[in-house]
């Protein structure tokens, strides 16, 4: 079995001098530099990869080294994960606790498992949680616990850090009570506040791109920028007066160094391996300690699975997969319902496994961390026309509301000339039939309009047995059936319009 490592996007980076030049063993009071790293949902270390152990180490190293060394996370840490669908992210706040960065900002992740819980983990957390473009709806200040920004003294420089989350995060995660600013907006007024109070060095993590970006870069307003990026080779570069990380590998370090130079900051960037320094032992004691629980409670095997799956990101927002058929038809058959559809954003595994391989009750915890709800509809045959309209509209961009399908063959354009993607839909062999109630196995998430399923909203709901979490229906239905082939077998069909 395969693996492929679940820290989407991980990346480190260590500021010493500008341009070319190596990172040194001493840091002058005219250097600083900044660790920085980004979605460490998985507290193990990966064989041939490392994980928070080495981070510890590594962040440890540089402090003994000299003392304008600033620690800062990314977010995308609270969740979703395994350990997190029972403990709602308390187990890595107090990893890094113990990590100790300066400050942390708040991805879409934070928001895994709700806003009271980020609220929650933010009083919990050492360090400062912030974020720059989000408000409390109701009383139009930050979400509790939360902070705009940041002033930090490092050496004889006063530095500045902000945060910005993607808006698209109010429907990812169906945000009931918090209001997303306009990012540029949001960033320029924030960005003059720091520079008042004497900032000499503004750094921005996001989780987001755009021109604004570019934009503000160029301007000088803010001299150094972190994005996570969701593909491509990670690199720095040189935006006008500023300098722009960017960066998607999970298996490397990023070592840039920062330097004043004539009041100019200058800078120069190396991607070391992770996996080639050492463990932090105390922190691999801690880790263990979480994992000796976790394999207790979810290392049981519940079935074998006879053909290969994937659940790489970029392949199931994209198209019909084995995987995601197994997750719909469960919901489908446990259920008794017609139909089945869930968004493919929900599956975070991330991985290959082979034909044959053994599934525990960890494996799907890990696919499927979120806390979803699985729920079963009434639905008109329009409804379900919008829903899967609204699925199809963004495979270009990735987007999580890509649906897994059961009970249904849907044809669609994958080059459409207008908005509208969906040529056909067979139901039990028939046409779909728009004024036709159907029924509809899905989830609280897309239940309640998430991820723009605004059309399910009025559908009436019928009662389960009780409230059933999508990993633990799936995880019963392979044990039922055992052992499962699940396949592509044409359920997405993209056809190219003439």
């Amino acid at each position: 079995m395969k693996f492929y490592h679940p820290w989407y996007f991980f990346c480190l980076m260590i500021f010493g001098i500008f341009h070319l030049s190596s990172v040194g063993a001493q840091t002058s009071a005219a250097e600083i530099r900044i660790v920085y790293v980004s979605n460490t949902t998985d507290m193990e270390s990966q064989p041939g990869v490392g994980g928070l152990s080495e981070l510890s180490n590594l962040v440890k190293s540089l402090r003994s080294q000299g003392r304008n060394v600033l620690f800062l996370h990314g977010g995308r840490a609270l969740g979703p994960s395994p350990m997190g669908s029972f403990d709602k992210g308390v187990h890595m706040v107090d990893l890094l606790n113990n990590l100790e960065p300066d400050v942390m900002s708040v991805g879409q992740g934070e928001f895994s498992y709700s806003e009271d819980e980020l609220s929650l983990r933010a009083r919990e957390a050492s360090f400062p949680i912030i974020s720059s473009n989000l408000k409390d709806s109701r009383s139009r200040a930050l979400l509790e616990g939360l902070h705009p920004w940041q002033i930090l003294r490092v050496g004889k420089f006063k530095v500045g850090v902000l945060s910005l989350v993607d808006p698209e995060v109010k429907i990812n995660y169906l945000l009931s009570r918090t209001d997303v600013g306009d990012p540029e907006a949001s960033l320029r007024k924030q960005a003059l506040e720091l520079r008042k109070q004497g900032a000499q060095l503004l750094v921005l993590m996001t989780d987001f791109g755009g021109l604004y970006i570019e934009k503000v870069l160029k301007e000088g307003l803010i001299d150094l920028v972190f994005e996570t990026s969701l593909g491509g080779d990670p690199r720095g570069m040189v935006q006008g007066k500023g300098f722009h990380v960017l960066f998607s590998t999970f298996d490397r370090a990023a070592v840039v160094g920062l330097t004043q130079v004539q009041g100019v900051w200058k800078s120069s960037i190396e991607w070391p391996l992770l996996k080639d320094i050492r463990p932090d032992p105390e922190i691999a004691r801690i880790i263990s300690g979480y994992v000796q629980r976790l394999s207790r409670l979810l290392d049981v095997e519940i079935g074998k699975i006879t053909t290969p799956l994937d659940t790489q990101r970029s392949v199931v927002r994209i198209q019909e997969t084995a995987f995601g058929n197994l997750v719909a038809d469960a919901l489908r058959v446990q259920t008794n319902s017609q139909l089945a559809l869930i968004n493919t954003g929900a599956i975070r595994g991330n991985r290959l496994y082979e034909a044959g391989t053994q599934f525990t009750h960890r494996m799907i915890k890990s696919e499927l961390p979120h806390r979803n709800i699985v729920v079963k509809l009434e639905v008109t045959g329009q409804m379900l026309m919008d829903a899967l309209e609204n699925g199809l509209s963004r495979i270009e961009d990735q987007r999580g509301r890509f649906p897994a399908l059961s009970g249904m063959i849907v044809t669609y354009l994958s080059n459409p000339v207008q908005d509208l993607r969906v040529v056909s839909v067979k139901i039990a062999g028939e046409d779909l039939v728009r004024e036709k109630i159907y029924t509809l196995a899905t989830v609280n998430f897309l239940a309640d309009g998430g991820d723009d399923y605004i059309m399910f909203k009025g559908a009436l709901r019928n009662s389960l047995a009780g409230e059933v979490i999508l990993s633990d229906m799936v995880a019963a239905y392979i044990q039922k059936y055992k052992p499962l082939g699940p396949k592509v077998e044409g359920r997405l069909v993209p056809v190219i319009q003439p």
